[in-house]
């Protein structure tokens, strides 16, 4: 990591998760490429512990796809525990820096914050080698089902991993998240039109499709069948989970709390 940042998060104190969500806002070029990263994150964590009172509360606590570990960090601050895992390569729009792995990142950020009960660990979601058969209170995850190409497998692991009456929470995309995407492509591909003419002949041109956000997809029509709530929820009923709640956290999303029986 840059040494200025190293300076920076050695000045750092924490005493609540406010501070942590304004150092990592205030130097989020150090981190990643996406502006509003930290509030969009933060604020949907927020959220979710209104919607769901307590869910990190006490739990030991297993975050699938944690990048550089914002989202473990805010809540090892009620959680008993957090093993964060990421997948052992490099993933360019969260590795900001001449660092491999986000996981790397952030055991470099947690060097330095010294937070006993947090670790980071690289592993593949399909099979999560780190974590002992029955050893978890919670999974959670934020945007991250859809990036994954064998969800049944992973579900299965995850089913492995907790302990009976655990439960798991998964942020995800929805149908209309591509939706979005898609009219948006039409509009901008119109806005480079200069006059009405053209923009009258690009309704009988070919449209646009966007690019697939799921990486092991090249079909936008497959994206959206991803994306369709029953893609997850079905999924976790036929591994053995029973569903418990849905709730919709932003315009496009659904966090999902299921529990193991």
């Amino acid at each position: 990591m840059d040494s200025e940042i190293i300076d920076r998060l050695s000045r750092l104190v924490v005493d609540n998760e406010k501070d942590l969500y304004c150092f990592f806002n205030d130097n989020s070029h150090f981190f990643s490429p996406y502006n509003g990263y930290f509030y969009l994150r933060y604020n949907e964590y927020k959220l979710l512990t209104s919607l769901f009172p307590n869910v990190f509360l006490d739990k030991k606590v297993l975050e699938i796809g944690a990048g550089f570990g914002f989202n473990a960090f805010l809540i090892s601050l009620t959680a008993t525990e957090i093993l964060g895992i990421d997948i052992p390569v490099k993933y360019p729009s969260l590795v900001v820096g001449n660092e491999t792995t986000s996981i790397e990142i952030a055991n470099k950020i947690n060097s330095i914050l010294n937070f006993k009960n947090v670790r980071f660990q690289e592993c593949w979601p399909v099979d999560i080698t780190c974590c002992e058969t029955g050893s978890m209170d919670l999974i959670f995850s934020e945007y991250v089902l859809e990036h994954i190409p064998n969800l049944e497998a992973a579900l299965t692991e995850m089913y492995r991993v907790l302990k009976v009456g655990g439960q798991m929470l998964h942020v995800v995309p929805i149908t209309q998240d591509a939706t979005i995407q898609f009219m948006y492509s039409q509009i901008e591909n119109a806005k480079k039109k200069k006059t009405l003419r053209k923009l009258l002949n690009n309704l009988v041109s070919p449209v646009i499709i966007p690019g697939c956000h799921s990486e092991f997809l090249s079909d936008f029509s497959d994206q959206i069948k991803l994306y369709s709530l029953e893609n997850y929820i079905f999924k976790m009923q036929e591994i053995g989970f029973v569903i418990q709640d849905i709730k919709q956290t932003r315009e496009h999303n659904r966090a999902i709390l299921a529990m193991k029986l």
